[in-house]
């Protein structure tokens, strides 16, 4: 047995469901309104990159955020570590540096734009 509960929406129990739920509440509430980047609202674009952003689970996604085309045993997630959010590898192939980590990572095509605008004097 997985411990996957079907009665909580697939959580282990009520307090994981409950955790999921409050996770994904503060995903929704904090995405920035102009370019789905996963930002707080008080931090403008100039903080991508900046700050370590929230994750979004594997498991809690089956295709490409992006290019909507289904993961498999092929085609496999990759998180842009500069959003959090899941794409296939042709839709994160950029690598941008991100103080925040103080290395290059790979990032999404909306991220990678917004971080070489920000590089350009």
């Amino acid at each position: 047995s997985s411990g996957i509960n079907a009665e909580y929406g697939g959580a282990k129990d009520e307090g994981d469901r409950k955790s999921w739920i409050g996770a994904l509440q503060r995903v929704l509430n904090d995405r920035h309104s102009d370019t789905g980047i996963l930002l707080k609202e008080s931090e403008p674009t100039q903080r991508l990159g900046l700050v370590a952003p929230v994750w979004i689970p594997d498991y809690g996604v089956s295709m490409c955020m992006n290019c909507e085309q289904d993961f498999t045993a092929i085609r496999r997630r990759h998180h842009c570590r500069a959003c959090g959010k899941v794409f296939c590898a042709m839709c994160s192939s950029h690598k941008q540096f991100l103080g925040f980590d103080n290395k290059v990572g790979r990032v999404c095509e909306a991220c990678n734009e917004i971080l070489s605008a920000d590089s350009k004097p």
